[in-house]
């Protein structure tokens, strides 16, 4: 098949128990937490991240790749195949984000209510580390596994490198430089609250910005972790227990899919108000193009 599209959201879909060998004990626990949550909000959907047994051994051919979703779908675990995968599909590049480290993102930052509403409360897989100790050393991991250069195929298969929040703007630099340096071709920032507690369009994240515009490193956002941008009390009431399955965010109901996007819209908005109106280089590529990945439609003049 003619390579002809650009793929700029696809998954890595590694199920909770293969984590550990993929993760270290970091990722034990959340394969740990993915079975716990299983168990008090099943999941009939193929993307349930608890799926004992599921390994990569489907067949890459037209009918599995595009009707199989979830860990069992082939190169949801092995990105070795993802290059055989991207010819059958006629894709010529993609950005492979991470579930699992959008999952400890999302454990290690949302409020002790929000986490026993969505996980129960338990903790225990935890062992001495606190829920934001653990996302912290979950995410270590990750970047480590994302920066490996022995995977073949980088050039096309991408691999987005995460920059969580923190208050502390130098620890977020440190981070962006590590993935630059070590080679990221993109990166995921967080929407749901301002980073290094400025607001994206400061002057003081100009470092930043410059960094990954110098690099020619794709900056991206993605929904899943917006726990800080609306309290999750709007979330609580009997008319919305019932919970639904969907692809993209498990285990939610219908007033979080009704919001889910307003974190990146206002982060949007306060880069293009805040910046890209000035005429800014840098905005103009954060927003409206990737740079050998593809184009968008551009967000401002």
């Amino acid at each position: 098949m003619k390579l002809l599209a650009h793929d700029v959201d696809s998954h890595e879909m590694i199920p909770g128990h293969l984590l550990g060998e993929v993760f270290g004990p970091a990722g034990r626990m959340l394969g740990d937490l993915f079975e716990v949550a299983d168990r008090l909000h099943p999941d009939p959907s193929a993307t349930n991240m608890h799926q004992p047994g599921v390994q990569d051994t489907m067949a890459v051919d037209p009918d599995n790749i595009w009707d199989i979703k979830g860990p069992p779908a082939p190169s949801a675990i092995d990105l070795d195949r993802r290059a055989e995968v991207l010819d059958t599909m006629g894709i010529d590049r993609q950005l492979v984000f991470p579930t699992s480290a959008l999952a400890a993102l999302l454990v290690g930052g949302m409020s002790d209510m929000a986490y026993a509403g969505r996980f129960g409360g338990d903790v225990s897989m935890f062992g001495d580390l606190s829920r934001p100790e653990f996302a912290k050393r979950f995410m270590r991991e990750y970047n480590d596994w994302a920066l490996d250069s022995a995977r073949p195929d980088t050039d096309r298969i991408r691999m987005v490198g995460v920059v969580p929040t923190s208050q502390d703007l130098g620890e977020m630099l440190d981070t962006a430089k590590r993935l630059v340096d070590g080679g990221a071709r993109a990166v995921y920032l967080q929407a749901d609250e301002p980073p290094g507690g400025f607001s994206p369009a400061h002057s003081a994240l100009d470092p930043m910005w410059d960094l990954f515009e110098s690099a020619n490193v794709a900056v991206t956002l993605h929904i899943g972790t917006e726990f800080f941008f609306l309290d999750p009390r709007w979330t609580f009431a009997e008319t919305f227990s019932a919970l639904f399955q969907s692809a993209e965010i498990p285990n939610a109901n219908l007033q979080i899919f009704s919001t889910v996007h307003m974190a990146i819209d206002n982060y949007l908005s306060t880069m293009v108000l805040g910046g890209c109106s000035s005429g800014s280089p840098v905005c103009e590529w954060v927003f409206s193009k990737w740079e050998r990945i593809g184009s968008v439609t551009p967000l401002a003049g």
